[in-house]
């Protein structure tokens, strides 16, 4: 697959500054990938956790305070968002540059986590194979993304011109891989994969002052709450979890 032809758009992301807020009011997916982590490993546990497109640490953040024994890395391809997550002084934690096509660990992670990357990736065998590699035998794998129940792989392209500047900037963030294609490429070598799906506790309103391609949720006639943007998609968010053989 070609390179995503855009950058991460800095001077609008969310992810260019830290925000008190958003640390003390973590992401339901953040609150998923620690119970996914607490079934396994008990929260006093000196466990090794990678997050893979970190960001500015807001993920790592959380999981400080959930396992304050764990050893962190952080490592995302913007040097803009990892100033910002060093600037947290997070203890036993460090960051570092990289693609995650490319990282090399000196040592495999007892857990590796990667979320909102799968999906812009139109071949999930680029992201889920380099991503298993850094997981120790044993270890797990949490990856997000919007994994279709459906026999049906979808290829989103979209240009979102609500900003100065995102206009006239084609993206694909929003791909969608079947769970048969995911299992497909995680199978043959783990021993357990398990999709969760990232029930949302809370309403995320629907703000005009922000770029139309972010999340905001509607109920449905049941009161379960969906995930979507201007792209008028459903983007419900599920989690794989998958342990290495």
């Amino acid at each position: 697959m070609s390179e995503p032809q855009y950058l991460s758009l800095t001077e609008i992301s969310v992810y260019s500054k830290a925000s008190r807020e958003r640390l003390n009011n973590p992401k339901e997916n953040f609150k998923l990938v620690a119970a996914l982590i607490a079934a396994i490993h008990p929260r006093e546990a000196d466990i090794a956790i990678a997050d893979i497109g970190c960001a500015n640490g807001e993920l790592l953040y959380f999981l400080r305070s959930v396992f304050p024994n764990a050893r962190l890395t952080g490592y995302d391809r913007e040097p803009k968002f990892l100033e910002v997550a060093r600037s947290l002084n997070l203890p036993n934690t460090h960051f570092e540059e990289g693609d995650l096509r490319e990282i090399r660990p000196a040592e495999l992670f007892d857990c590796v986590v990667c979320l909102g990357t799968v999906p812009i990736f139109q071949d999930p065998a680029e992201v889920m194979h380099p991503l298993l590699s850094m997981v120790k035998p044993g270890g797990l794998l949490l990856a997000d993304g919007l994994f279709n129940r459906h026999e049906c792989e979808v290829r989103v392209s979209f240009c979102d011109n609500s900003t100065s500047a995102g206009k006239g900037l084609w993206r694909i963030d929003f791909a969608q891989h079947s769970r048969t294609r995911i299992r497909t490429l995680l199978e043959p070598l783990c021993s357990r994969v398990e999709f969760h799906d990232n029930e949302m506790g809370v309403d995320i309103p629907k703000r005009d002052d922000r770029p139309h391609v972010n999340v905001w949720t509607f109920k449905d006639e049941s009161g379960r709450r969906h995930q979507t943007n201007g792209l008028n998609l459903l983007l419900d968010d599920t989690i794989v979890a998958a342990t290495r053989r």
